[in-house]
């Protein structure tokens, strides 16, 4: 039985009549340093150097055992940078840092349940944090959280199998998904914070954002992107058609829909009136702050929020939800509104359909 190799190691070669040598043995591979017997630290300097550029993440004969964690997230983070059709790197690079935490040191093969249980346990004890490395206030990262970490390992094992094929993919096992909380404004709620955006000069385009999500349901960062006129990397809203385009002529289909959608003919006047506006200025973007552009309402939202006396549960993405379940509450039929909205029929029925007014109405009155 063959020996195992010992990998990489430095060996003193002594010579007749002259002074030894420094060779880095490697199997039958063998590399002269050119460092005598009395320059030790520049040789293991010199070999770290060999094992560093020998060292290839995409090798190990795809054997889970062999191929860091710390490698194949390193990959991803790459494979996320280069990619366009990216919008929060920025958060894919924080859920990283967050995993390198507990997996750096692991291999592919140390995924397992039990793993994948004292990550979640390990993360969860961790203070919140945001993104700009701000301590929140004495909170903790919830399930929630370590659950999308989770899912972003698993992403990056995969799409590290993609190019680099596995003997064997481990299964990242998630804790279970927090039930949906889906919050929805009423009429005099939505009408308070409309008000509050645009009553202040300085809240105008917050009210623009207001009025396009609770008519269209569209989700912000689609809302933030929406043009005057057709645009490669945004929607754009066809007056004259009256249809509202929600992705680019450049950008990908997701698995965050953005089907063009009919305009409804009550925000038809309020964005013809914007455009007129903006069109003097020479602006093409429909919801900007003065000209610029925006990522995102933080600030200003959490503002009319509070002026409008609405609590914390009260986010951009609740517009949607707000837009769905008004239309579900007027008796709209499910296909045509998932269609409008860019879901499936199943979501709309499991997540919204109990606000039909004809919700199970034949299994109630058949008993």
């Amino acid at each position: 039985m063959p020996r195992p190799a010992k990998g990489a190691r430095l060996y003193l070669r002594k010579r007749a009549e002259r002074e030894a040598v420094w060779v880095i043995r490697d199997g039958t591979h063998e590399e002269v340093t050119g460092c005598g017997e009395s320059e030790s630290a520049e040789a293991e300097r010199r070999l770290g150097a060999y094992i560093e550029q020998k060292h290839d993440p995409r090798t190990g004969q795809g054997d889970p055992r062999q191929v860091l964690l710390s490698d194949v997230l390193g990959i991803y983070a790459d494979t996320i940078t280069a990619n366009d059709d990216v919008r929060r790197k920025d958060v894919v690079s924080y859920t990283i840092d967050s995993l390198l935490g507990f997996w750096a040191a692991k291999y592919v093969s140390d995924v397992k349940k039990s793993t994948c249980q004292d990550y979640v346990k390990w993360r969860t004890s961790q203070p919140l944090r945001s993104i700009k490395k701000r301590r929140t206030k004495a909170r903790k990262v919830t399930k929630a959280t370590a659950r999308r970490d989770l899912e972003t390992l698993r992403a990056a094992i995969n799409s590290y199998h993609a190019e680099t094929p596995l003997l064997s993919v481990p299964t990242v096992t998630l804790p279970s998904r927090s039930p949906a909380r889906v919050r929805w404004l009423t009429r005099s709620e939505a009408a308070a914070l409309l008000w509050e955006a645009w009553r202040s000069k300085r809240r105008k385009h917050l009210a623009r954002f207001i009025l396009i999500g609770l008519y269209t349901g569209t989700r912000a960062t689609a809302i933030l992107d929406m043009h005057w006129h057709p645009s490669p990397v945004g929607g754009w809203f066809d007056l004259e058609r009256g249809v509202m385009h929600r992705r680019g002529s450049a950008e990908r289909e997701t698995k965050k829909r953005r089907p063009p959608s009919r305009i409804p003919r009550r925000l038809l006047p309020h964005l013809r009136r914007w455009r007129a506006a903006d069109a003097k200025k020479g602006i093409n973007l429909a919801v900007h702050y003065y000209g610029r552009p925006l990522t995102r309402l933080k600030t200003v939202w959490h503002a009319a929020r509070a002026d409008a006396e609405l609590g914390p549960d009260v986010t951009p993405h609740v517009l949607r939800h707000t837009a769905v379940t008004w239309q579900m509450q007027r008796r709209v039929d499910l296909w045509e509104a998932s269609g409008f909205f860019g879901m499936s029929v199943e979501i709309l029925q499991d997540v919204y359909g109990h606000h039909h007014p004809d919700y199970q109405t034949g299994a109630a009155n058949a008993l």
